[in-house]
């Protein structure tokens, strides 16, 4: 995580980053030449073949076009991403990029490209890792996972190994929103402030600091104030005891992150 940095998971103030399907991009700020860049990442997200079951990034770039890093366990695994023009839009496997590689920056192009598809091209699930950059309309994002399996618990999974959490940055200053729902057991839904993406817990053994958390039954929802450069990641668990978690369905995190203040 570089240092001006905020994690994932992809949770709004609380606008669902879904647009009416051909609408156009708003303009960049009069205050500069171009919208500013940013970078979502998203890590330990599980992932299936299927286009029921694909995952969904909802996001806001000013012109339809992004860049996409896609990184698999196992790495062999074979992955497709396809755009969108909302993050409900049915996908359509012929504007698809098929067989993407592993760890390879892909461009998506489409216009009025407002969120991704990532679907897996297997029998069974695997984990991906994703960075997606663009130059931004907005902050607001919204990731949707169909399946959520239960942690293998234990040691393996300390310092955030096994549960998504998601990262944007640059960092601003400025309020943080987030909302989960799901169904399924107790969860819990974490702002955590700390070099996550870094895994500076594990290489330290202090514990990230926790900006705002909520935790039970779904929906989920926190806000809290983050301060540049600090970094954040947001983080969504199981909250149930070991080997009594379940497997979620339809998760939903939508989040905000700080946007740039007029000059």
């Amino acid at each position: 995580m570089k240092p001006a940095a905020v994690v994932a998971a992809l949770a709004l103030a609380l606008t669902a980053c879904v647009d009416t399907e051909g609408g156009s991009s708003p303009s960049p700020s009069p205050t500069t030449d171009r919208a500013p860049a940013a970078t979502l990442h998203g890590r330990h997200i599980p992932l299936f073949p299927g286009t029921a079951r694909a995952l969904r990034i909802g996001f806001e770039p000013f012109a339809g076009a992004a860049r996409i890093i896609v990184n698999a366990r196992p790495s062999g695994a074979r992955v497709h991403v396809c755009p969108l023009l909302s993050i409900g839009a049915g996908i359509k496997r012929s504007d698809c990029k098929r067989d993407v590689g592993n760890g390879v920056r892909e461009p998506i192009t489409r216009a009025g490209l407002r969120a991704i598809a990532v679907m897996a091209d297997a029998s069974g699930g695997i984990e991906v890792d994703v960075v997606l950059d663009y130059d931004e309309a907005g902050r607001s994002f919204e990731i949707r996972m169909p399946i959520m399996p239960a942690p293998r618990g234990g040691v393996d999974c300390s310092d955030n190994a096994c549960n998504p959490f998601f990262e944007v940055v640059p960092t601003r200053s400025g309020t943080f929103t987030a909302r989960a729902s799901w169904t399924g057991s107790p969860a819990s839904l974490i702002l955590l402030q700390g070099s996550v993406l870094g895994r500076a817990e594990t290489a330290t053994g202090i514990p990230y600091a926790q900006a705002a958390k909520d935790r039970g039954a779904s929906p989920l929802q926190l806000r809290a104030r983050m301060s540049a450069p600090a970094e954040y990641a947001l983080a969504f668990k199981h909250d149930s005891p070991p080997g009594s978690a379940r497997t979620f369905e339809n998760v939903a995190i939508i989040a905000s992150w700080p946007e740039r203040e007029p000059r």
